[in-house]
Parts: structure tokens; C-alpha cells; sequence
């Protein structure tokens, strides 16, 4: 695996979910990035293999592991 040179989450990485506006049950909860895409609003998400609720980066607040 090469290292990485920026910040910019992808598809493929492993993140742990540090607090999800209005879902405090996945606070702690690590998974992996599947999708990335943008709501009706333009507002991009994550979709993971933590659940089917997506993170919004504008509201939620996430880690790289």
C-alpha cells in the first residue's frame, strides 16, 4: 500500500465515527467507506459498512484509522 499524501477520504477507507448528528448509538463505530456521493442538496456523505445511515462530513465528525 502506498502512503497517503492528503487528508481526502476515499472509497476503501477505514474510519471511526467520533459523533453522528442525532445518531448517538454509532459514536465509537468503526467501519469501512463504500460510497461517496451527494444528496439532493449537493451536500456530500460517507456510506459504510458501519449501517445504513450515511455521514454527512458537514454535521458528523470522523477519523481515519
Amino acid at each position: 500500500m502506498k502512503p497517503r499524501m492528503s487528508n481526502k477520504i476515499e472509497v476503501g477507507d477505514k474510519i471511526k465515527i467520533l459523533r453522528m448528528c442525532n445518531e448517538p448509538q454509532y459514536t465509537g463505530v468503526e467501519g469501512t467507506i463504500t460510497k461517496i456521493g451527494c444528496d439532493c442538496d449537493g451536500q456530500p456523505y460517507y456510506r459504510g459498512t458501519w449501517g445504513k445511515t450515511p455521514v454527512y462530513p458537514r454535521f458528523d465528525s470522523i477519523k481515519r484509522i
